[in-house]
């Protein structure tokens, strides 16, 4: 396992997240260190919002339908690959259970299904990092290193406002003419 690095342009945005979120309902991608964006007071839901049709789904139930599957073809044009680390002792090696990280909740992605996740999740601030080292070559990115999220709400400002940035971190307010905190 890879030790956890917080760089200090996260911990400054959680503590702009601290002073000015409030009560929110806070969807995070990109890292999977949420705590600190639930607030001082614990006064934030946060929730990570799948980017497909299975709203409901965890990572335990991406991996119980991949282990059902009979075709063993990685889906095409991939958001995620795993990351190959892991080899099985006996047997065919199969795409979808190589790695300790196999990104299954990553590998599918539909702009349309996921802001219907967030608008089920009731979710008024996204909350995007860049992607650290040990997943941006697995993980489908834009040239700052943002996963897709990050594209699909910059593609839409009716829905999407920037309320915060600096270069590893963007915090969007969410919903038909989003404000600012």
């Amino acid at each position: 396992m890879s030790p956890t690095f917080i760089r200090s342009t996260t911990i400054d945005a959680w503590e702009w997240s601290a002073a000015n979120i409030h009560g929110a309902t806070i969807a995070y991608t990109g890292n999977n260190l949420p705590y600190p964006l639930a607030g001082d007071h614990l006064t934030n839901r946060v929730v990570y919002v799948n980017i497909d049709r299975h709203a409901d789904w965890r990572f335990h139930d991406y991996d119980r339908a991949h282990r059902r599957r009979r075709d063993d073809a990685p889906p095409a044009a991939a958001l995620a690959t795993p990351s190959g680390v892991l080899v099985p002792i006996a047997g065919p090696a199969r795409w979808h259970v190589d790695a300790v990280r196999p990104r299954y909740e990553r590998m599918q992605g539909d702009r349309a299904a996921w802001l219907a996740n967030l608008r089920a999740s009731g979710v008024d601030r996204l909350f995007v990092s860049a992607l650290s080292a040990y997943e941006i070559d697995y993980v489908a990115h834009n040239d700052g290193g943002f996963p897709i999220e990050d594209d699909w709400a910059r593609a839409d400002p009716s829905t999407f406002t920037l309320i915060y940035e600096n270069p590893q971190i963007r915090i969007y307010a969410v919903g038909p003419g989003a404000q600012t905190p």
